[in-house]
């Protein structure tokens, strides 16, 4: 992987950003098959790399798309995608069984047979093997990152922080959440428990069934 230049723009005055990614392009647009453009500079992730270097690298992509703008807008990431996110990348282990036994094993998958045009359904499981592969610690390896994962892990994080305390006033105000930055910090950094996300999730709807309320009586 050979990284050119990556544009972090700087946070805006009044704890409010530009826009519900905090300025910050959005990950999902990357060209994981050869140089992109991120915020004006040139990134160059895979140049010439295999399919399969692919398919595991654009995991590792959504979870940090799912992880790093939750909670700064309405930009398409939801709170269930983030404690999966969460856990992808931070807490599942293929080191540790505990963290993947009880993960779902089977996965339904259709599609059409080119060879007689009809659709296909079929049901896949995994086995231990499988799931201990998909881990992230397991990946890392595999794909000979120039970085340790507990670097980038803790880069990943302090990336988060520092975009959800720079942008506290727009992040308190779209999830409905009371209080200073450092009451949430530990929820919207790197939560340990689901139910961290949840208790964001109560305020984030009662915020909105509020707002709905509103509209309605204004109509």
């Amino acid at each position: 992987m050979k990284v050119i230049a990556l544009h972090k723009p700087a946070a805006r005055r009044g704890g409010m950003s530009a826009n519900a990614f905090a300025g910050h392009d959005r990950l999902d647009t990357l060209d994981l098959c050869g140089p992109s453009q991120v915020g004006g500079k040139l990134l160059d992730v895979t140049s010439n790399a295999q399919p399969e270097r692919l398919i595991w690298l654009t995991s590792i992509q959504d979870a940090v798309q799912n992880y790093l703008p939750w909670g700064l807008g309405k930009n398409g990431t939801e709170g269930h995608e983030f404690w999966f996110a969460i856990r992808y990348l931070f807490h599942v282990q293929a080191s540790k069984p505990k963290t993947w036994q009880d993960a779902p094993r089977s996965i339904k998958q259709t599609y059409r047979d080119e060879a007689t045009g009809r659709r296909v359904n079929r049901t896949v499981t995994y086995s231990d093997a499988h799931l201990m592969f998909m881990c992230l610690d397991n990946l890392w390896d595999f794909l000979q990152f120039p970085m340790t994962l507990e670097t980038f892990r803790a880069d990943l994080m302090a990336e988060r922080r520092g975009r959800v305390a720079s942008n506290w006033g727009q992040v308190a105000d779209y999830l409905g959440l009371p209080g200073a930055f450092e009451r949430w910090e530990d929820a919207l950094v790197c939560p340990t428990e689901l139910e961290e996300v949840e208790a964001i999730l109560v305020h984030f709807n009662n915020k909105n069934r509020r707002a709905t309320s509103r509209y309605q009586e204004a109509a």
